[in-house]
């Protein structure tokens, strides 16, 4: 095997537990996010409610496409 094929590789095996790692974070601050939607009390002003709900909306996106 060539050595570019040799790097492929290697960088390949590397790739995955690094999107693994992204993805269990990713599922953590989901969930505390969720939790910070469902007690709105917390929030003083309503526009950065409307930014927490998207972000949350934009990390489980992110999520989604890492599972493909």
């Amino acid at each position: 095997m060539s050595m570019h094929a040799d790097f492929f590789w290697k960088w390949l095996e590397m790739v995955e537990p690094a999107s693994t790692r992204i993805k269990e974070c990713l599922e953590a601050h989901i969930l505390l996010l969720n939790v910070l939607i469902q007690n709105p009390t917390e929030m003083e002003n309503k526009s950065d409610m409307e930014v927490l709900v998207s972000l949350v909306e934009d990390m489980m996106q992110l999520r989604g496409a890492m599972s493909t």
